[in-house]
């Protein structure tokens, strides 16, 4: 095993966490309907203009959460939103405040704990095997 070797993967991974996608594009969008009845998720269609200069039409869906949730949009409200620039940029939208989970952060640590401790168990055996 080469050193390194898990920690490339983990800083790859760390990169596409933090967004640093250069085709996803954060606009302002106004709601144009709330679907009624979602109380542990925010389900709501919003209108919006691409950079581009396209008009959309789209619905944001949170997710499920646990907990119900006492933020729900009102029609006529402006959201952030975030949708894929390229060929169809109205086919998938989210809110552009949704946070990373922090277990994906303590999964990312792990790896990387994981990468240096075997990156150095591999050292130390290669070093005991070439000792006269």
């Amino acid at each position: 095993m080469e050193r390194g070797t898990i920690a490339v993967p983990a800083f790859a991974a760390l990169n596409y966490v933090q967004e640093a996608n250069p085709s996803q594009r954060t606009v302002v969008a106004r709601v144009a309907y709330v679907h009624p009845g979602e109380t542990h998720r925010r389900v709501y269609d919003v209108s919006f203009v691409t950079r581009d200069g396209r008009h959309c039409s789209s619905t944001v869906n949170s997710g499920f959460t646990s907990a119900p949730l006492t933020d729900q949009p009102h029609v006529g409200d402006i959201v952030q939103v975030r949708y894929q620039a390229g060929s169809q940029p109205c086919a998938l939208v989210w809110e552009a405040d949704e946070r990373v989970p922090w277990y994906l952060y303590a999964g990312l640590a792990g790896m990387f704990v994981f990468g240096i401790v075997g990156t150095y168990v591999s050292w130390r055996h290669m070093r005991v095997r070439r000792a006269p």
